[in-house]
C-alpha cells in the first residue's frame, strides 16, 4: 500500500473528471485531509497501476495542444501520473 498526497487542484481534477471510474471516486472520497491541506489516499499497487493507465490515456488525448505543447490539463495529469507510480 502507498499513501498518495494530492493537493486541492489534483483532488478536484479527479473528482470532477468524467473519465474516472465510479469505484475509484468512492475510494478518493475517503481521503483524509492532513494539516498541510493535502488529501491523503491509501492505494494498493494494482489500483494505482489501473489509475495510472487511465491518466496516461487521458494525457495522450488531452495533454497537448496542436503544436504538441503541454496544456494545463496535461501538467496536472503528469503530476498525477508521477504520484501514482509505485516502485
Amino acid at each position: 500500500m502507498k499513501n498518495v498526497a494530492l493537493d486541492e487542484i489534483e483532488y478536484r481534477y479527479i473528482i470532477d473528471s468524467d473519465f474516472i471510474p465510479h469505484a475509484f471516486l468512492l475510494n478518493l472520497k475517503d481521503a483524509l485531509i492532513n494539516e498541510d491541506g493535502k488529501y491523503l489516499l491509501e492505494i494498493n499497487e494494482t489500483k494505482s497501476d489501473e489509475f495510472r493507465d487511465l491518466l496516461i490515456e487521458r494525457l495522450q488525448l488531452r495533454g497537448f495542444d496542436a503544436n504538441y505543447k503541454i496544456t494545463s490539463e496535461g501538467m496536472i495529469l503528469e503530476r498525477l501520473i508521477d504520484k501514482f507510480y509505485i516502485e
